[in-house]
């Protein structure tokens, strides 16, 4: 799976939750399936709008770090967000209502994606606000006292990138997403300076075609 790919997934998104679940030594509550959907649920439908830092990292099946990365997040439901990474390398992913837009600063390389139907069963889809895509999901998860609460997406067709998604919630904030793949590799993102519904500019959302680099369009006439 090349990374342009697993972003996609990801912008938007993460044996069971293996970090997540190490950092929620306190006493857990376990949450019904019910429960457990309404916490994404009430996420979902109750932030219209979304911007946030971000730290990930990637690691192999061993638990060593192949990759460090950093960026920033925004989003605006319905299907408009923005993924920016500015270390170690620029790349951004912008998706609006006319396409997907993909780039990699360090490979010049630009790639358009149709817009309708790319995120349908993908965990980007939940990021923009589109709750049917629970439906693909077993739900389960746990609650400490402390208010952490830990959501698992396991995908009900065994298809796909990732075996599972655990969701970190605090105070009604999404803040860690973790991503296990097919290949044994865990991606963990950690969310900071969570802005709630801010008031964005639309022009976020706009992608403008750096100077020089190659366009590959898969969009579909």
């Amino acid at each position: 799976m090349n990374k342009l790919t697993r972003i996609l997934l990801v912008a938007v998104a993460l044996g069971h939750s293996g970090y997540l679940w190490a950092q929620t030594s306190a006493p857990t509550e376990v949450l019904t399936a019910e429960a457990a959907r309404s916490v994404v649920s009430s996420f979902i439908e109750s932030t219209e709008s979304y911007h946030a830092k971000f730290t990930q990292t990637l690691q192999n099946e061993a638990g060593e770090i192949l990759e460090e990365e950093t960026g920033q997040l925004w989003l605006q439901r319905p299907g408009k967000f923005r993924w920016e990474y500015a270390i170690p390398w620029e790349r951004q992913i912008v998706a609006n209502d006319a396409a997907i837009w993909l780039y990699d600063a360090e490979l010049e390389q630009i790639t358009v994606r149709s817009a309708e139907g790319a995120l349908e069963e993908s965990p980007a889809a939940l990021l923009v606000g589109d709750t049917s895509a629970l439906d693909n999901y077993s739900i389960s998860g746990v609650r400490t006292p402390d208010g952490f609460t830990l959501v698992n997406l396991e995908p009900l067709t065994g298809q796909g990138d990732f075996q599972l998604i655990s969701l970190g919630f605090e105070a009604g904030k999404l803040v860690a997403l973790e991503l296990h793949d097919r290949f044994g590799q865990l991606t963990l993102i950690r969310f900071s300076s969570i802005v709630r519904n801010p008031a964005l500019q639309q022009s976020l959302f706009d992608f403008e075609l750096p100077d020089g680099a190659d366009v590959i369009d898969q969009r579909i006439d």
